[in-house]
């Protein structure tokens, strides 16, 4: 890469003699290998690697992954190695101070040595895929239809709109979460997630979250640990005339961007600070962070991840009419959530004491019965007839009303009463007389919520106007248990993208706690319940007092000491 004596290498490296030191192994190992000019050097990697991007080249592999693979963010221009020979060599440099000094231990799962991925960057490289697909689409379909003898007029509007490559590509990526991008070797899952609601602080977790790429089989606690660290600089400068003494100079700082190394600076905190007034004054992007790494003697610095267009700033006024309408797919409501009796710091600063999403519980630690073996639970009956562990659940059931060509399409019909009035199914009870079900009304199991008809035959002559016999019916009905009532919470009428008919029906069903479900404190001591028994049969303190639910002491090894002890004083009785 432009360096040919080992000489180059220490003097790039640093002046220090210990560097030498610790690079002499490496200097005797090429002469045991007999390696001591340049060619030589490449030649070795030769045989030793491997690259399906030179294709048939046999001799030069080693240069082609030197320019293309090794330290790829760095551009070599012109064949000139030098900008990655200073990158390598601070690499190096860091790598022995780090063996020298441990305070200047580097961590890779530090935040300030990862770049975040946002919503728009991810857009943007699956719209740019995407966009080229459907050029390649058209520029097939131009060459084909050219070719032809007798071609007629090609509508290039009529062309993209018969493929819609992108409105289906991005429905689809942001519905499924896999980003596939082959263009860029891009095979991701999880992207996109659906947004929690089973509480608050579920909620703005999800909302909050910045999901690592990293390997989820690794065993490792370093990705897993907390990282509550800083992050991200800027800065320019030329670094095509300085040499490996000027870099490591005493008193110059490295200058940063987007991890390239443009130059060096004798003043970095006046550069900085000119820098944020550049921010604070508008002349560079409002989200760039500088920093100084007094520590790595440098700036390291990232580009402004928040591009314009990217992502629409709104303010309190627009907020009022951003979200149009809302149906939760499945959300679970706590009756009776209380506020809890023991409060931290934080739980004030989320305001989960003031939107509470769990109850308190007096809970009885010792062995009662068999159905309470390891973590599982015994609850109370008299305490479930209260309402403690009640909640609702509400779950979102949509029907479309499909269009044909010609103008037909499905319809929403009256239900079917006899000469008196009586409804001719029974399963139609709960529709109103508009052909679907109100809000209000109750709802049982193979129940019909939409009363919906479609056309027996489609392609039917323009202008032909269809009677009762040729629709048939295609009902929404209800599933559920059998012997339990459900409610009917909320109907909403509106169109999706392509202007057809929907129907959202929010039915609530109210759950009481059975055997099974699970039951978990804060601090993540989950069980199952065992058995549900009388009050009757439940113990009692010398007061009187009955707990609402018995936990098993055996339970408790099976978590940490920490969490143990968390356990304890949550629940004190």
């Amino acid at each position: 890469m432009g360096i040919e004596t080992d000489q180059e290498v220490v003097q790039m490296v640093g002046r220090d003699p210990r560097y030498g030191d610790l690079l002499y192994l490496s200097i005797q190992e090429c002469a045991t290998e007999r390696i001591y000019t340049q060619q030589q050097a490449l030649q070795y990697m030769d045989d030793k690697v491997t690259y399906a991007g030179a294709g048939n080249i046999k001799d030069g592999r080693s240069k082609l992954i030197l320019r293309d693979v090794f330290v790829a963010h760095v551009p070599v221009n012109n064949g000139n190695f030098q900008p990655k020979c200073i990158y390598t060599a601070v690499m190096l440099r860091r790598m022995l101070d780090a063996i020298l000094n441990s305070d200047t231990f580097d961590d890779k799962d530090y935040v300030g040595n990862k770049r975040l991925e946002l919503s728009g960057q991810l857009v943007s490289l699956l719209f740019e895929d995407l966009f080229k697909t459907m050029n390649t689409y058209a520029v097939d379909r131009m060459n084909k239809n050219s070719d032809m003898a007798r071609s007629s007029p090609l509508d290039f509007s009529q062309l993209i709109m018969q493929q819609d490559v992108i409105t289906s590509g991005l429905e689809r990526a942001i519905s499924t979460g896999n980003w596939d991008i082959k263009r860029f070797k891009m095979h991701r899952k999880g992207v996109s997630q659906v947004l929690s609601r089973l509480s608050y602080m579920a909620s703005l977790g999800y909302m909050t979250r910045i999901t690592p790429q990293f390997e989820k089989t690794r065993k490792t606690s370093g990705p897993r640990a907390l990282q509550p660290s800083q992050c991200f600089s800027l800065g320019v400068e030329d670094l095509s005339l300085l040499s490996g003494e000027e870099i490591h100079a005493p008193g110059s700082f490295l200058v940063m961007f987007n991890g390239l190394i443009l130059g060096k600076h004798r003043q970095p905190q006046r550069f900085a600070n000119n820098m944020r007034t550049f921010r604070r004054s508008g002349k560079i992007g409002e989200f760039v962070s500088v920093f100084v790494n007094e520590k790595q003697d440098g700036i390291r610095s990232f580009d402004d991840f928040l591009r314009d267009g990217l992502i629409e700033y709104l303010d309190v006024n627009e907020e009022n009419n951003a979200l149009l309408f809302r149906a939760d797919s499945l959300l679970y409501l706590l009756v009776y959530a209380q506020r809890p009796l023991l409060t931290t710091k934080t739980i004030e600063l989320v305001g989960y004491d003031k939107l509470g999403a769990g109850q308190n519980a007096t809970v009885a630690v010792m062995s009662y019965s068999g159905y309470d073996i390891e973590d599982a639970i015994v609850m109370n009956k008299s305490s479930l007839d209260r309402g403690f562990g009640r909640c609702i659940a509400m779950k979102k059931y949509t029907v479309t009303s499909e269009k044909y060509g010609d103008g037909i399409s499905d319809r929403i019909a009256k239900p079917q009463r006899d000469r008196d009035g009586v409804l001719i199914k029974q399963n139609m009870r709960a529709l109103d007389e508009d052909g679907f079900v109100a809000p209000g009304q109750i709802i049982r199991n193979h129940d019909i919520y939409v009363n919906k008809q479609t056309p027996k035959v489609t392609n039917r002559t323009p202008g032909t106007a269809l009677t009762d016999r040729d629709y048939r019916d295609s009902p929404a009905v209800y599933k559920g248990v059998d012997g339990e009532t459900t409610v009917v919470d909320r109907v909403m009428l509106c169109s999706d993208t392509n202007d057809k008919l929907t129907i959202k029906c929010i039915i609530r069903h109210t759950r009481r706690p059975e055997v099974g479900d699970k039951f978990s404190s804060r601090h993540g001591q989950k069980g199952v319940c065992g058995t549900i028994v009388q009050q009757e049969d439940f113990p009692f303190s010398e007061k009187g007092i009955c707990p609402d639910l018995i936990m098993n002491p055996h339970g408790f090894p099976r978590i940490s000491y920490n969490l143990s002890t968390g356990f304890y004083l949550w629940h004190p009785d």
